[in-house]
């Protein structure tokens, strides 16, 4: 049977990097939706500025882009820390001895990794300045005007968008938590499998024979 030499390589621990990776998602997640409830709670408080802003002349594709483009540059810092912090974190697993995963020694910010990231940040950025803009397409900027009010609260439609989003972000955060719970009760049953010996004062090692000098199956049973 013919198998792909990455899945063999990391087949022991398949599953656990599947989860480290779902874990990961859902954390960005978390903090996308956290950010455009932010946004939106911001923008509410700004409808005024931005009725201003038409009444002298602006147009709602321009306020749009300006939105988005306070968007880009808020995740742009956003991901510059991330990635700064994610360099500093690489030392820390190398002190935890990374290189004891599979290919773990080949774990690095390549080239590659800054280009996904900083796609993904583009994608977080266009999804968290996007939620404003169309708040801002849909409310009539001449009855904000209008409106003698300065709560700030966007009206009915407003706090809907709000209320949903802090829905799905307390979602998301249970789905990680359960996940999160189910891999540390993985983690004591695997502590409590008792491997029919008994597993102290015992050491294991491996010995690597050059192939210049045994050439053959022969030679290294004779060693």
């Amino acid at each position: 049977r013919a198998l792909p030499l990455q899945d063999e390589v990391v087949k022991p621990i398949r599953k656990t990097l599947f989860l480290l990776w779902g874990g990961a998602v859902f954390v960005l997640l978390i903090g996308v939706i956290n950010i455009a409830n932010l946004a939106v709670a911001r923008g509410s408080v700004r409808m005024r500025e931005l009725a201003t802003r038409s009444a002298l002349g602006a147009g709602r594709w321009r306020i749009a882009r300006q939105l988005l483009t306070e968007s880009v540059l808020m995740t742009a810092g956003g991901t510059a820390l991330g990635l700064l912090l994610g360099y500093w974190g690489l030392g820390v697993l190398r002190l935890l001895h990374v290189e004891r995963i599979p290919r773990g020694a080949e774990v690095g910010l390549s080239g590659t990794v800054v280009l996904y990231v900083l796609g993904l940040s583009l994608a977080a950025a266009v999804v968290i300045g996007v939620i404003p803009v169309v708040q801002a397409l849909r409310v009539s900027l001449v009855s904000v005007l209008r409106d003698d009010t300065r709560t700030g609260t966007g009206g009915r439609s407003g706090r809907v968008l709000r209320h949903g989003l802090v829905v799905a972000q307390v979602a998301f955060a249970l789905v990680l938590l359960m996940g999160a719970g189910l891999l540390t009760a993985s983690f004591r049953q695997v502590l409590a499998i008792r491997p029919g010996f008994v597993p102290e004062q015992v050491v294991t090692g491996t010995v690597g024979l050059p192939g210049a000098r045994y050439r053959d199956n022969a030679a290294m049973r004779s060693f």
